[in-house]
């Protein structure tokens, strides 16, 4: 119809996901399992990129308007003509003979419980897609092995006269050919109970807007609740004005990766540089900047200071100067030896021993300083003139003793003794200059040490080292130089003079920088740098938080987009707009035509309500004032409900210009036997425009039907679904026992004498009886139809749900006597012969044998025409 027709056009607009739960929803009678929704919504996650590690999202199947119950998906005007070669349908044996429809008109399949008739019917419902197309088909669950889906071929005669088979098959597609036809039973009533517990109406197929508005919902809770919380990563200190910042303020789902990276960098450098900086600014902010530039030059030159102390240390204490003391040291030793020769040879006997050695030498040039700066500062010494004196014992000088001081100041004036003092001398100067040396700057310099430390800490370990290795050298060689002896040294580490050369540059660079940061501007781009890097090293710290975070605003924004696919206003106006489109006047006019056709005396206005997902239209009752609190529910039984889904199913049908076949299943199970009339008028009248097939077990509208398709000439056919012992579902194309007048009766019963002569010589007596005595119960039956059918001529007849009181009853008076008792005997016969009686044991009445039989039906035909012969002469 157009509704299914509009929703199939929509849903092909839909998202795979809604497009495939739109599928489900139609064609699955159960609504959806918990495993559909999974599934739909690991499509929706899949589609956005939101499924875990492992998961996988089944492929969406998007509704196509071929499986949808109920779209005219053919405008050809078709014919349903058989059902046959049923397989694994409950206990229906497969290659049983075709269950057939009439071409034109109505047809009736009558079947009692347990015949077969509802394995019929739910084949239908499956292939021809009703409303009811989610009910099971089970194979014979009592077999040894059931297996394999149900199956059934459908014949179809299309407009030109062709036939064409199509298969059926349980959970294929289905054949797309048979969708036209339409199949109601009590489920397919589009009357509702609504939440209100009052009576509405929806179109066929419109719940799906409010069930996927539900499903939407549903799954917006759980995306919701599945989305990432967002917390920004708080990083305290960063200024405004700083690039992390910025970087911050713009941190967004399009930042990448490399952008992080990028933003949050952190080297050695760096810290050593903001390190710098820092000293800088508490530099700056400690004092004056230019008491600061005027500190740091002084303790330049205290390690300028340093330095060139270090420089003296380092060439004094060099080897070559060690090589030039050795030297040195050894001059002195060979100059003493050439004295001590020289003095040996050319000295005399002397009154007193030692002459020439030091400490002699020593008291000559004590009394030579005495003499020429006090005694006689006028005369050279030594002074030996008149009354010159001793220097010593001041007792004047006798021409031996003045003859021994003149020899004294010859040998002292010597060559080699010059010699010998000026190595001396020179020894001498080099031991002073080892012992002017300043071995004390570790504790006189420490502020210009502590400063090269802080500067470059090897460095000042290497100047303590130095001087502590370096004072041992120097012990050492002023030991040798004062001995004589041998000198023994060991290495002395490196200066490192060159690392302080390199520390004062830097310094200078500092000194001059501190007097140019009493710029203002320049002040201002020092706090500036110093903030830039600071703000790094903050990010760079928080780059695991800051990675999170990125993460999860791609993973909220994909959620987003996600949620929003699962909103519902446009599902909800499209279902207001399908629904409001369909239940126009014209559709009110229809509905109320058809339950005044139905004889109710029931008029009904839709007045339109809006729900979540769809409008539904509440029925409300005309010309009638409810009471407070009352509903229609309330007023409605359940045979009218039943009369207004009939009504409103035919109602749907004319408003989209539906003709093709339709199927009823037992649609009047719940009616009195008013409405069963009513019904069946209803379904004889339609089947003067269309194919109408009918599945019934209700012998009475059954009769209904046959009675008013005979008054009015209507087409119609009978079958039966028939239980043979264990074995339902055999179609047969005969009458209906119970519904068969007196000939078809006649001629079954006829048939069945006719096979059990055939078969007489193959049975035993008793299998014979068996056989025989059913003949004869029904025999007795077709009595009683004729006394009712004939005799009486129908005015009073089973199964019926009025008496005829019509001039008919003139034919009554033709049964005489004679017909009376005719009909007594041949009836007591059979009752005789019938197991239901206990007169038959009692009595051991032998079964007749088949040439008997068909004399006991010859009396009953002949019976029944003499009385319809006597009827007929009467009404001439």
């Amino acid at each position: 119809m157009a509704v299914l027709d509009d929703i199939a056009k929509w849903a092909s607009e839909l998202p795979a996901w809604q497009s495939d739960a739109v599928r489900r929803l139609l064609v699955q009678e159960e609504g959806l399992s918990r495993i559909d929704e999974e599934a739909l919504l690991f499509m929706l996650k899949g589609a956005y990129g939101l499924l875990e590690d492992g998961e996988t999202a089944p492929e969406a199947i998007p509704l196509n308007a071929t499986v949808i119950p109920g779209t005219c998906q053919s405008s050809q005007n078709l014919t349903l003509e058989a059902i046959k070669d049923l397989k694994n349908v409950g206990q229906i044996l497969p290659g049983g003979p075709p269950l057939t429809f009439g071409a034109k008109g109505l047809t009736i399949i009558y079947g009692d419980n347990g015949s077969g008739k509802s394995g019929y019917a739910r084949v239908l419902k499956k292939a021809c897609r009703s409303r009811d197309a989610g009910v099971h088909i089970y194979p014979n669950v009592y077999a040894d092995m059931p297996s394999g889906p149900a199956s059934a071929s459908f014949v179809v005669i299309l407009p030109d006269g062709q036939k064409k088979e199509a298969q059926w098959v349980d959970g294929n597609p289905l054949p797309e050919i048979l969708t036209s036809i339409w199949v109601f039973d009590s489920r397919c009533a589009r009357v509702i109970i609504d939440q209100d517990n009052d009576v509405a109406y929806l179109p066929y197929g419109a719940s799906v807007f409010h069930e996927l508005t539900t499903l939407c919902e549903k799954f917006k809770q759980i995306l919701k609740k599945e989305r990432p919380e967002l917390t920004k990563p708080l990083i305290d200190g960063i200024p405004i004005s700083t690039k992390a910042h910025k970087f911050l303020a713009n941190l967004n789902v399009d930042t990448d990766s490399e952008a992080i990276n990028e933003a949050t960098v952190w080297a050695t450098d760096n810290e050593k540089e903001m390190q710098r900086l820092a000293q800088d600014m508490a530099r700056v902010t400690a004092e004056d900047t230019k008491q600061q530039a005027a500190r740091l030059r002084n303790l330049k030159n205290r390690v300028f200071d340093l330095k060139e102390k270090l420089s003296k240390i380092a060439v004094t204490l060099s080897d070559k100067a060690v090589v030039d003391l050795t030297n040195k040291i050894r001059e002195v030793k060979a100059a003493q030896r050439v004295f001590e020769i020289a003095s040996l040879q050319g000295k005399v006997s002397e009154p007193l021993a030692g002459v020439g050695v030091s400490e002699w030498r020593a008291l000559y040039e004590a009394a030579r300083d005495y003499s020429i700066s006090i005694a006689y500062k006028e005369h050279d010494f030594p002074f030996t003139g008149l009354e010159s004196r001793c220097i010593l014992c001041m007792q004047e000088l006798s021409d031996e003793a003045k003859q021994r001081f003149q020899r004294f100041k010859a040998f002292m004036e010597n060559t080699t003794k010059k010699k010998l003092d000026l190595a001396k001398d020179d020894l001498i100067n080099s031991l002073k200059v080892l012992s002017d040396l300043d071995f004390d700057i570790l504790d006189t310099h420490k502020d210009a040490l502590d400063e090269i430390g802080v500067r470059k800490e090897q460095c000042a370990n290497s100047v303590k080292t130095y001087i502590e290795q370096g004072l041992a050298r120097k012990m050492a060689m002023q030991s040798a130089g004062q001995n004589l002896g041998k000198l023994v040294l060991t290495e002395l580490p490196d200066c490192r003079i060159e690392d302080i050369d390199i520390l004062l540059t830097s310094m200078e660079t500092d000194v001059v920088k501190l007097e140019s940061i009493a710029d203002p501007e320049k002040l201002a781009s020092l706090r500036n740098s110093l903030a830039e890097l600071s703000a790094q090293k903050s990010l760079h710290q928080k780059k695991t938080e800051l990675i999170k975070y990125v993460h999860d605003l791609k993973l909220a924004a994909l959620y987003d987009l996600c949620i929003k696919e699962t909103d519902t206003g446009g599902i909800s106006k499209k279902g207001r707009e399908i629904i409001s489109a369909s239940l126009t006047h014209e559709f009110e006019t229809l509905l109320n035509k058809h339950l005044s056709d139905f004889g109710a005396s029931l008029q009904f206005s839709l007045e339109p309500r809006g729900v979540k997902g769809e409008m539904i239209h509440k029925l409300k009752l005309c010309g009638c004032q409810l009471p407070a609190g009352a509903k229609v529910t309330d007023i409605l039984s359940e045979g009218e409900q039943s009369i207004v889904s009939i009504g409103s199913f035919l109602a749907e049908l004319e408003a989209c210009g539906h003709n093709n076949p339709i199927v009823f299943d037992d649609p009047v199970c719940s009616l009195d036997h008013n409405w069963r009339g009513k019904v069946a008028e209803r379904l004889v009248f339609e089947a003067k425009t269309r194919q109408v097939i009918v599945f019934t077990h209700d012998i009475f509208f059954t009769n209904n039907v046959m009675d008013i398709s005979a008054a009015t000439g209507t087409t119609l056919a009978i079958r039966c679904i028939l239980r043979h012992g264990d074995t339902p579902g055999i179609a047969d194309e005969g009458v209906p026992w119970k519904v068969g007048n007196v000939n078809q009766r006649l001629d079954t019963l006829e048939k069945k004498v006719a096979q059990l002569r055939k078969t007489r010589s193959d049975l035993t007596t008793e299998q014979y009886a068996d056989a025989a005595r059913p003949v004869y119960s029904k025999m007795r039956t077709i009595w009683e139809d004729a006394i009712e059918q004939v005799a009486f001529q129908g005015i009073v007849r089973r199964y019926r749900n009025q008496i005829q009181v019509n001039p008919i009853i003139l034919k009554v008076t033709t049964l005489d006597i004679v017909d009376c008792r005719i009909l007594l005997t041949a009836h007591k016969k059979c009752c005789d012969l019938t197991e239901a009686h206990s007169a038959l044991a009692a009595t051991n009445a032998p079964v007749p044998e088949p040439c008997e039989m068909t004399q006991d039906l010859c009396v009953l035909k002949e019976w029944v025409c003499n009385l319809k012969g006597k009827q007929n002469a009467l009404s001439q």
